[in-house]
């Protein structure tokens, strides 16, 4: 039984678990009766021969200028980004504007078991102390949480949305931030 249980929190298989999580989370927080947003250039993945519905992203491709005055020719850095969703919203400010969200989750780990850095029980603890909670997190993940905040900047997504998932359960809890500000609560340098 412990060998089963050790098997199961194996970097190997909590990697796998995870990135089925996260796949299936952005399937799950997109609505499907809505239209995909049309971005400027089409998905460099999918061609006319696919027959299975496209993953929930996009693509942008965004050009920054990083030359600095005494340079003799300029240094652009072209990448490609992606967005995992957008929210339309009605509001006074936003008239309508599509916001671009990035999808990521965060999955429960055995707060028992070795290395777990502290972290609460999630079940017992996110509805009640959810600050908790959160600023574990991004103690125990702050390399993950920033490669996030900075993928999502350079997208230039408006926001970011984290899910909580349970082991053997579905979702529980979604957290959203605005990128700059999670990147401040990491204390990065952006």
């Amino acid at each position: 039984m412990e060998g089963e249980k050790d098997a199961i929190n194996s970097p190997g298989s909590l990697s796998l678990e995870a990135t089925f999580v996260d796949h299936n989370f952005s399937f799950q927080a997109v609505s499907e009766d809505k239209p995909a947003l049309s971005m400027e250039h089409p998905n460099p993945f999918y061609g006319p021969e696919e027959t299975e519905p496209l993953a929930s992203c996009a693509y942008r491709y965004r050009l920054f200028d990083l030359s600095i005055e005494e340079d003799e020719q300029p240094f652009k850095l072209l990448l490609r980004t992606q967005v995992d969703a957008y929210m339309r919203t009605e509001g006074k400010s936003t008239k309508g504007k599509d916001q671009l969200l990035t999808l990521k989750t965060l999955n429960e780990f055995d707060s028992r078991a070795q290395g777990a850095g502290g972290a609460p029980d999630w079940r017992a603890k996110l509805d009640s102390q959810r600050g908790a909670v959160v600023s574990t997190e991004m103690k125990n993940n702050s390399a993950k949480l920033a490669k996030w905040a900075v993928a999502a900047i350079l997208a230039g997504s408006d926001a970011i949305k984290i899910g909580y998932v349970f082991l053997q359960l579905s979702l529980n809890f979604e957290m959203k931030r605005r990128p700059w500000q999670m990147s401040n609560q990491l204390r990065l340098a952006c």
